[in-house]
C-alpha cells in the first residue's frame, strides 16, 4: 500500500481532532467504570473511540480498537487499522498528562504507519514504513527523530509503567546495572522517548499488553532506529487470533536489544 502525504496529513488531523475532544473531558470531573477485566473505561476513551473509527470509514479498511465489541472477526484481514483511543487511562484518571491516542495502519501481518498524539502535551510522533519517524511539537513543523547510540546498559535509561510496574522487569534492570529509571504513563508516551533519544529501552514481560498498546509505537521505534521484539526477540505480528501479546514487549535502541533478550532468558 502507498502512503500518501495527504493520507498522513488527513489522519494526524483525525487523530488530534479525537485529541481535542479528549481534552475536552479531562478539565472536568473524569468518571470511570470498571470493564470485565478490571480496567477502567471512561467517556474520553470511548468519545475518541467514535470519533476515529467515524473517520476511517472512507478509508475501507477494518478497525481493530481497544473498544471493539468482536475483535477476533479482524484476524483475516490483509490489512487493519489497529488503534488503542486513549492508553493510559490511569493515567488520564490521575490526570499525570501522560496519556495518548495510538493509531497504527498494518498491513500483512506488519505495521506500515503509525500515530501517537499526546494531547495533553500537544505531541504528535508518526511514522511511515521507509521514510522514518517524526515528532511534532505544538505547531512546529515535523523533525525527524533517532534513538540513542548506548551500547552498554550500565548507561541505559529505563523508562517503566506508572500504574503497572513489574517486579521481574525492574530485577532484571538492576542486576544489568542500570542506574536510571523514570516512570512514565501510556505505553506511546514510554516509547516515543525511546524513538526520540530521551530513553534507552522498556520491558513489559506480562501477557496483558493488547496488539493495541504496541502496533502504532512499533513502526515509530522501528523508523527511528529501534527494535521492538516479544521475550524471547521474536517478531511481534498483528495478523494473529490472539488479541494480546502474549510473550510481553522488549523496545530498546536496538543495540543493546540482544543483551536484554539474553538476560530475560537466563
Amino acid at each position: 500500500m502507498t502512503i500518501s502525504q495527504k493520507f498522513v496529513s488527513d489522519v494526524l488531523l483525525l487523530v488530534h481532532t479525537a485529541g481535542h475532544q479528549v481534552m475536552s473531558h479531562y478539565s472536568g470531573d473524569i468518571i470511570s467504570i470498571e470493564k470485565s477485566d478490571s480496567s477502567p473505561v471512561t467517556m474520553a476513551d470511548l468519545t475518541s473511540h467514535t470519533c476515529i473509527q467515524e473517520g476511517l470509514l472512507q478509508y475501507d479498511i477494518p478497525v481493530l480498537s481497544e473498544e471493539s465489541k468482536n475483535p477476533q472477526a479482524l484476524h483475516n484481514s490483509e490489512k487493519k487499522w489497529i488503534l488503542d483511543p486513549l492508553d493510559g487511562t490511569k493515567d488520564f484518571i490521575q490526570k499525570t498528562d501522560d496519556f495518548s491516542i495510538m493509531l497504527g495502519l498494518v498491513e500483512d501481518g506488519q505495521p506500515i504507519f503509525g500515530v501517537v498524539y499526546c494531547p495533553a502535551k500537544n505531541k504528535t510522533y508518526y511514522a511511515v514504513k521507509g521514510e522514518g519517524a517524526y515528532v511534532i511539537e505544538k505547531t512546529k513543523s515535523p523533525l525527524p527523530i533517532q534513538v540513542s547510540s548506548v551500547n552498554d546498559l550500565l548507561y541505559a535509561r529505563l523508562v517503566v509503567s506508572r500504574n503497572h510496574l513489574g517486579t521481574k522487569e525492574i530485577a532484571i534492570a538492576k542486576e544489568a546495572g542500570v542506574r536510571e529509571m523514570r516512570k512514565v504513563g501510556s505505553n506511546g508516551v514510554k516509547l516515543g522517548l525511546i524513538a526520540e533519544n530521551n530513553a534507552d529501552f522498556f520491558l513489559n514481560l506480562s501477557d496483558k499488553m493488547g496488539l493495541w498498546d504496541s502496533c502504532a509505537p512499533h513502526i515509530i521505534i522501528e523508523e527511528a532506529g529501534g527494535r521492538i521484539t516479544d521475550a524471547f526477540g521474536k517478531e511481534i505480528r498483528y495478523d494473529t487470533k490472539e488479541t494480546k501479546n502474549k510473550y510481553g514487549i522488549v523496545a530498546s535502541n536496538g543495540v543493546i536489544h540482544d543483551d536484554l533478550i539474553e538476560r530475560i532468558n537466563v
